[in-house]
């Protein structure tokens, strides 16, 4: 199943309810699609 980056934000946000659990997240992803070159769209 490929979701959107859209879908999958929202996904992890009903499944996680901490704001600075998110960031954590998100920071190294953002490292990940900065080395393979995929959208970096803030949310």
């Amino acid at each position: 199943m490929k979701l959107t980056r859209d879908e999958a934000w929202q996904h992890l946000c009903s499944w996680t309810k901490s704001e600075a659990l998110l960031l954590v997240i998100e920071i190294p992803m953002r490292a990940a699609a900065h080395r393979y070159e995929t959208n970096l769209a803030i949310h």
